[in-house]
């Protein structure tokens, strides 16, 4: 079972029957979440704008409070450009 803070959608559900043997990271479902996509929003402005590292940082720990995989948040500060689907996978208690 899965819970998520915040509200999103679902885009898509990867193909599993019961009985299936799922592997750490496998693909469960992709996902838009529109307060993660915002707050990439926020951050790019912010970078764009000359706000301050405190800002900047703030807003990264945001993302991170409200559950954004740390490899998403890196890639948005790689390439600064925004993320608006999110695969969801199998965490480690799965495999």
């Amino acid at each position: 079972m899965c819970r998520l803070a915040l509200p999103g959608f679902i885009d898509k559900v990867y193909p599993l029957t019961v009985g299936d043997k799922v592997q750490k990271g496998t693909p469960l479902l992709d996902l838009t979440i529109p307060d993660w996509v915002e707050a990439q929003s926020e951050y790019l402005l912010l970078r764009e704008t000359g706000g301050t590292a405190t800002q900047t940082e703030g807003i990264l720990e945001r993302l991170r409070l409200a559950g954004m995989p740390e490899a998403d948040i890196r890639r948005l500060i790689a390439t600064q450009k925004i993320q608006t689907r999110f695969t969801l996978k199998a965490p480690n208690w799965m495999a």
